[in-house]
């Protein structure tokens, strides 16, 4: 195996590793009185690497509020770490960057972000049956990783 390779292989397992420790920090989804987290309720995380905080809005999950009323389309963001953006403000991870990419391309959209840490398929399915007749959206977006 080449350098490129094994490197390749450690950064793929390091980043599985942080996901599911992350998962054992974050609280279970199906106990809490929010789509995902407790409502209006934040924490402060660091490691070596990084420092940030997470706060969730008045429905439970990492993002701004969200209201009955809509931009013409909505969608759902569901999946684990890299979706809520580990390590990073709201702003930089994946679901916000794509809003506000189609809103300056002039699409109006918002894309709520329902990403889980160490989240897996069942919880992804255990979040959109309640998230989706909460928001309504258009479009459902599971985002998983590869394998």
């Amino acid at each position: 195996m080449t350098t490129v390779t094994v490197a390749t292989v450690a950064a793929v397992l390091a980043t599985m590793a942080v996901d599911r420790i992350a998962g054992v920090v974050v609280a279970d989804p199906t106990t809490t009185t929010g789509l995902i987290f407790h409502p209006h309720s934040a924490a402060t995380y660091q490691t070596t690497e990084f420092r940030f905080t997470a706060a969730t809005n008045a429905l439970g999950f990492r993002d701004r509020e969200f209201s009955p009323r809509r931009s013409p389309c909505r969608v759902l963001a569901i999946g684990d770490s890299f979706t809520f953006g580990w390590g990073v403000s709201l702003e930089e991870s994946w679901p916000k960057v794509l809003e506000a990419t189609l809103r300056q391309a002039g699409v109006a959209v918002e894309i709520a972000n329902l990403g889980f840490p160490g989240g897996s398929p069942v919880d992804y399915a255990n979040i959109a049956t309640r998230a989706v007749p909460a928001l309504q959206p258009d479009l459902v977006v599971v985002a998983r990783p590869a394998g």
